[in-house]
């Protein structure tokens, strides 16, 4: 019975890596962090914003 339940595990990692939407969704996860480190430790956020969006819009192309 692990065995299946690992497998299963396995496949479902294969799908998170290949999916595209899971992709997006990390992808989104570390610009969040990247912003968050960005307006945290500049006093002008606005520098932050527009990294933010910048390099969303690449990735979006």
């Amino acid at each position: 019975m692990t065995r299946d339940v690992d497998t299963l595990k396995h496949y479902s990692l294969v799908r998170l890596i290949t999916h595209a939407d899971a992709n997006e969704f990390l992808f989104r996860c570390i610009l969040q962090i990247i912003y968050l480190v960005f307006s945290v430790h500049s006093c002008h956020q606005i520098y932050a914003l527009w990294f933010f969006f910048f390099v969303g819009e690449i990735h979006v192309k």
